[in-house]
């Protein structure tokens, strides 16, 4: 996720820069320790994934009546 109107070329290169510190063999044990499988996806697909689980999640919130009081 981005500020609206932040250039491609910068986006480019954080995600250039989060790929390789995925990379990273002491990144990954400590994402593992917290719980956290890295996957390695561009901005556009994990925007598009957490959309997937809200969907998912708002379903079954619904179908188990559950609600935010």
């Amino acid at each position: 996720m981005k500020p609206i109107g932040t250039s491609a070329a910068i986006v480019a290169k954080l995600q250039n820069a989060v790929q390789i510190a995925m990379q990273d063999p002491e990144m990954k044990e400590r994402l593992s320790t917290l719980g956290i499988e890295p996957i390695g996806s561009t901005s556009e697909e994990l925007l598009a994934t957490i959309k997937s689980q809200i969907k998912q999640y708002t379903k079954v919130a619904r179908e188990a009546k559950i609600s935010i009081d």
